[in-house]
Order: C-alpha cells, then structure tokens, then sequence
C-alpha cells in the first residue's frame, strides 16, 4: 500500500492528498456467518494506522463511526452502509 501511494504522488502530480477509507463495521450476525472475518477487519484496519502519518495521507475511520450507530449506519443486509452511514459523515474525523 506505501508504494502503490509513493506511486500515485509520484505519478499524479496534481494530487494533494490520500484519504483511506477503511473497512466498516457489519453486524454480528454477519460476522457469525465468517467465522474470523470481525479479527481480519481489525487486524487490516489496524495495519492501514501506520499510512495514517505519512505526508498528505489520512485515514477515514469509518468502522469507528459505525460502531457509534450500527444500527443507523447499515442497511438491512447488515453489511452495507445506509444513507446515515454513508462514509462522507465520516470525514469530520480525519
């Protein structure tokens, strides 16, 4: 992920900054459905932390805010966002 953003700044040269998004939070019923799935989100999301103080990279904690109002946040499928969880709220916490 560090090289493919060295590349885009690199390549781009109009480019600013980098937001990351990273993976939201689905509910438990879909993390019983794939068993390890809630530990892999973490552990990826917890791996995206070290870009987070790179020049001009930020990250966008959209599993931080879900978990604030699951319920809001994701449809009924439990997976995806809803309207209220739609990551451009999340921004105000870059």
């Amino acid at each position: 992920m560090k090289e493919f953003i060295e590349k885009c700044f690199k390549s781009i040269s109009s480019l600013k900054f980098i937001i990351i998004v990273n993976i939201t939070k689905a509910k438990k019923e879909q993390y019983n459905k794939h068993l390890g799935s809630h530990e892999r989100t973490i552990s990826y999301n917890e791996k995206l932390e070290y870009l987070n103080n790179a020049d001009n990279v930020f990250i966008c904690h959209v599993f931080k805010e879900f978990d604030r109002e699951l319920d809001k946040s994701i449809c009924s499928d439990v997976i995806h966002p809803s309207a209220h969880g739609n990551f451009f709220n999340s921004f105000k916490n870059i």
